[in-house]
């Protein structure tokens, strides 16, 4: 859990180190407000969002998100295993596996498609 709350830190800073690369959020901003509209397939046409400072905020809100998430699963999956209810590659509905993996799996979702 230490390596996932590391990796965890490690993704925000590369996040923070790509938007300062692009020359800083308000640059980046009037980049992403000059380019083309992009189509989105059919499920993802609901997260469509006003391209600009609004697209790069929700950008780093769910990458963000994601950080914490990783770090209260990682958490969570301590608690659960010194409890012994956690039982790993169980889909079990019965222990934790089950709800640490939707947790995180939606999560990681929401942050790679926004990423």
């Amino acid at each position: 859990t230490l390596r996932d709350w590391y990796e965890a830190y490690v993704i925000y800073l590369f996040v923070h180190m790509c938007i300062s690369y692009a020359g800083g959020e308000h640059v980046l901003a009037s980049i992403i407000e000059q380019d083309p509209p992009f189509h989105h397939p059919w499920p993802l046409t609901c997260f469509v969002e006003k391209r600009g400072a609004g697209l790069l905020a929700k950008c780093k809100r769910y990458i963000l998100q994601f950080v914490w998430v990783k770090l209260v699963v990682s958490f969570a999956i301590i608690v659960l295993e010194l409890n012994d209810a956690y039982h790993e590659g169980s889909f079990n509905p019965n222990t934790g596996y089950l709800y640490t993996c939707i947790i995180y799996n939606t999560s990681i979702s929401y942050a790679l498609y926004y990423l």
